[in-house]
């Protein structure tokens, strides 16, 4: 204790008389002299004292911004003017995030000065004549100097002479402060909370027209993602056909089928069959699979990636990969088969373009999982209800039966009514015999002799290879159906999900539907990486700023902050009743299914009976609605949702309804209701 001071026993009231600023108590033992006291003290009023200090600012690429610099240079002797290199080289840069290379570099310095720096009127400039600018001549002017690369070799003296502008003395240049935290910033918090109603009207934040009238020169950012101009000056279709003449179509392709069926298998065995798998990882599932005495679902651990799902032995949630054929790329997504995770295959399925049905040929099993309650013909109706319209029949285990002939025609013979009644065209279906476990008949010919005597037709991933790839509405407004939200890694949130229409590109300014909230595109990451835009069919990852993420939620929509998507809890629906165990009356509850929504809902009036095969109407206002009939109802949602007319967004416009663990209808909506 002897290192402390005692002050228990101190006299505080000796101190009261010293007042004496900037002096220590023991200058007086120590000796220091006047004069050096003045020499190491600060005083703000002596301008001898002041301080030389030189700006740090972040460190720029050298060779870019040369070359870049330098290609002006050389080309600005074509002016009569002394071309502004600083404001030259931030517009270029921003035509070039918009339009990336449609356009030459000299057709875009001609534009910016045609447009006097004006980035926003210099690329429709450049939309309006296809590139073609005649050389312009400008009023010469100063040239203001660069700030981040000028202030390195200048320092601030004490005297009323500036070495360098002020920033707002600098026309159109906004400088960001780094040091200040900017508007829109996400707040962490967790993405589970409980959805909150949209009970206040939302506007768009789109720019006004006066606004952008204002002057001749744009207000420009030193930001890395500038404001985009309006989508209409995009040339969405361009940019879509390039991408598709570069690249493979992109097919959604969902996985479903009776639980046992073998889908998890079938798929990790096609994976591992096509290289998406190593034999490293496969030995170690293998491994795994044997000490826990289930080696069989070693291929199913490919994609069944969950301890519970391993334990249990079956999918719960939709798990997602990609692989590609020889004319295809596939986003696959393996849906789960238990009649008690029916919902998340339904989120799964509202995403696919076409399906794989997976039926057990062991006698016995199919009939059971065929029979009324089972899941293949759930799922059946499902998937043609949520707009599946190709079909292959994939039907696995058939070294359980020797590869019989007659096995596997017996099954063709049941279910090809069956699809017909549904509402599958015969040209859309097609069977395929194939063991999930040995691996015949996946992406080669089966060598067994059963089979190969009798079976001449494609194998599996040849089938798939000639799914039609179908037409993507790029032309409508921007919507992406929310899957998953998450944490990045370097900051704020991302969300997941398929983009059912429109157009986006980094920098674009949506808005989270039904909450209202705005924000902008980071950044866009896709199976092959990042990307600066994507289109409708893509499955997507977002990273979103100036949004708060406990407004987001699994289910919500990503749209465009001018065309939001309409937000009701009232409306009309023409639905066609499966078999339910009970008619379907005027004040029963249920729960609505859209895309990856769920919400409780009543069926507040039975508005009409309708002929299944003609669309007429039979009776009005009927007292309920039987199995395999139809009809038109009003709907009254608990809480408010994001909801499309099915003749504008045939994604959006579908729904189902589910009550007591069972499918009881499927429905269009017709009419939104305020």
């Amino acid at each position: 204790m002897s290192r402390h001071r005692n002050i228990r026993t101190k006299n505080y009231d000796d101190y009261d008389d010293v007042d004496e600023y900037g002096k220590s108590y023991n200058d007086e033992e120590i000796g220091v002299s006047p004069g050096t006291v003045s020499q190491f003290m600060y005083r703000r009023d002596d301008p001898g004292k002041s301080v030389q200090r030189q700006p740090t600012l972040p460190e720029e690429d050298p060779v870019e911004d040369d070359l870049m610099m330098d290609d002006i240079e050389e080309r600005a002797d074509e002016t009569s003017a002394v071309v502004d290199l600083d404001r030259m080289k931030l517009c270029i840069d921003y035509i070039e995030n918009c339009s990336g290379d449609a356009f030459t570099r000299e057709q875009v310095k001609r534009a910016v000065l045609a447009a006097s720096y004006n980035a926003e009127r210099a690329l429709q400039l450049l939309l309006d004549h296809q590139g073609n600018l005649p050389v312009v001549s400008v009023t010469a002017k100063a040239p203001v100097p660069f700030l981040a690369k000028k202030l390195e070799s200048l320092s601030v003296s004490g005297g009323d002479k500036r070495a360098f502008p002020r920033p707002e003395s600098t026309p159109n240049l906004r400088l960001l402060d780094p040091g200040r935290s900017q508007p829109g910033t996400p707040t962490p918090g967790s993405p589970k909370g409980t959805r909150r109603g949209a009970s206040k009207p939302f506007s768009s934040r789109a720019t006004s027209r006066a606004d952008e009238s204002q002057g001749d020169t744009a207000t420009l950012s030193t930001s890395k993602t500038p404001e985009v101009p309006s989508r209409s000056l995009i040339k969405i279709t361009a940019l879509y056909e390039q991408r598709q003449s570069s690249s493979k179509p992109l097919i959604n392709l969902i996985v479903i089928g009776h639980v046992d069926a073998g889908k998890s298998t079938l798929m990790g065995h096609l994976l591992y069959k096509l290289g998406r798998v190593d034999a490293k990882q496969m030995a170690k599932f293998e491994h795994e699979a044997n000490k826990i005495g289930k080696s069989s679902f070693k291929y199913a651990w490919v994609l069944d990636e969950t301890g519970e799902e391993r334990s249990r032995g079956i999918t719960i949630d939709v798990a997602q990969t990609s692989f590609e054929t020889t004319n295809k790329c596939i986003n696959l997504m393996d849906a789960p088969g238990h009649k008690d995770f029916i919902p998340n295959m339904i989120t799964g399925t509202a995403q696919a373009d076409v399906a794989v049905l997976v039926v057990d040929a062991t006698r016995g099993e199919f009939e059971t999982g065929f029979q009324s309650g089972g899941q293949t013909r759930e799922h059946t109706l499902l998937a043609r209800s949520l707009g599946v319209a190709q079909l292959v029949v994939a039907v696995n285990k058939m070294d359980t039966v020797n590869w019989s002939q007659e096995r596997f025609d017996q099954i063709v013979q049941m279910l090809a009514p069956f699809f017909k009644a549904v509402g599958f065209k015969d040209a859309d279906v097609d069977f395929v015999p194939c063991s999930g476990f040995t691996g015949d008949n996946l992406t080669e010919s089966p060598r067994t002799v059963e089979a190969a005597h009798w079976w001449t037709g494609p194998t599996l991933v040849e089938r798939i290879d000639q799914f039609r790839p179908p037409v993507r509405q790029i032309d409508k407004p921007f919507r992406q159906i929310i899957t998953d939200v998450f944490k990045s890694q370097a900051g704020g949130f991302s969300v997941a999900g398929k983009i059912e229409a429109g157009h986006i590109q980094t920098g674009d300014r949506v808005t989270i539907m039904p909450a209202g909230a705005a924000g902008v595109i980071k950044s866009i990451t896709m199976d092959s990486g990042a990307a600066l835009n994507a289109f409708a069919g893509d499955s997507v990852t977002v990273a979103l700023s100036g949004i708060d993420i406990l407004n987001v939620h699994v289910g919500d929509i990503l749209c465009d902050s001018n065309n939001l998507v309409p937000v009701t809890s009232r409306l009309k629906a023409r639905i066609a009743l499966f078999t339910p165990k009970v008619p379907l009356l005027a004040g029963q509850e249920c729960v609505f299914h859209n895309q990856s929504y769920t919400e409780s809902c009543l069926i507040k009036k039975l508005l009409s009976q309708i002929n299944r095969n003609t669309g007429e109407i039979q009776k009005k206002n009927p007292r309920m609605l039987t199995k395999n009939t139809s009809g038109e109802i009003e709907l009254t949602l608990q809480r408010p949702v994001c909801a499309e007319l099915y003749s504008a967004s045939r994604e959006l416009g579908r729904f189902m309804l589910r009550d007591s663990g069972t499918t009881i209808a499927a429905g269009v909506i017709t009419e939104i209701l305020s």
